[in-house]
């Protein structure tokens, strides 16, 4: 069985966090990571990289809508940025040679060692494409999710996905990031999914650290990058690792 994890950031968010992520994760995971660079050296020896700039689509989908709605900035609307994610996953997705992909945001950190048997856990079985941070009153946490690329529909996904931005339907949907968008295929081709929130966890606004994945890992989303950690009031279910009961 072959998993691969990928993951993306501009420069600056490597130098800001995207290193601590990728050191943490090759210390803690038995699990390969591939890092989509834009154009600098990462310096990690056990880093796989890659250059963003040579999707073509993306340039030409950046080039052709480098506009969100109008008005104050909204990241639900913000399709260039988070177009992105979606090139990595799909450029690694229509790859051969892994049966599983893992997406891990850049600003995610891994603080506990990861066992072969949690890893076995998180990934989707019999007809489960995907499994994900699903939220009960939300679209799903797109931190971290596992794709099923042995899924017989795995192909069809990935090109649906891409044609919503080659073809700009993505402009047609009520909000245009990719947790969205892939949220939106998914459902449209009613595919089955796993949840890596847990009953309780996917009540809240953050399942990444409320669940399981929050006994091995951080994500520091939107402003929670300038503490560098998740702050207690995060936590909406007890947790006893040590990472959570060190000061911030």
């Amino acid at each position: 069985m072959s998993i691969l994890a990928v993951t993306s950031a501009h420069e600056k968010g490597w130098n800001d966090y995207g290193l601590r992520m990728a050191k943490s994760w090759l210390r803690n995971w038995p699990v390969p990571l591939k890092v989509y660079t834009e154009g600098y050296e990462t310096h990690v020896p056990g880093v796989q990289t890659a250059d963003i700039h040579r999707i073509a689509w993306l340039r030409n989908f950046k080039r052709a809508h480098p506009y969100m709605r109008a008005g104050a900035y909204n990241y639900k609307f913000d399709a260039a940025k988070f177009a992105h994610k979606v090139a990595v996953v799909i450029e690694e997705g229509l790859k051969a040679g892994h049966d599983y992909l893992i997406w891990v945001d850049a600003d995610t950190v891994t603080h506990s060692p990861v066992p072969q048997e949690f890893v076995d856990s998180l990934l989707p079985t019999g007809n489960q494409y995907i499994s994900w941070l699903d939220r009960s009153k939300n679209y799903f946490e797109g931190g971290f999710y596992v794709i099923n690329m042995r899924h017989p529909r795995h192909g069809e996904v990935m090109g649906e996905w891409y044609k919503l931005y080659v073809n700009g339907g993505v402009f047609n949907l009520e909000q245009w990031h990719d947790c969205w968008t892939l949220q939106h295929v998914i459902r449209t081709m009613g595919l089955e999914s796993k949840s890596l929130s847990g009953p309780a966890a996917r009540e809240t606004g953050h399942p990444f650290i409320n669940g399981p994945l929050g006994a091995y890992m951080d994500h520091m989303k939107g402003q929670r990058k300038r503490l560098g950690k998740s702050p207690i009031a995060d936590l909406k279910i007890a947790r006893d690792e040590n990472y959570w009961k060190r000061p911030r």
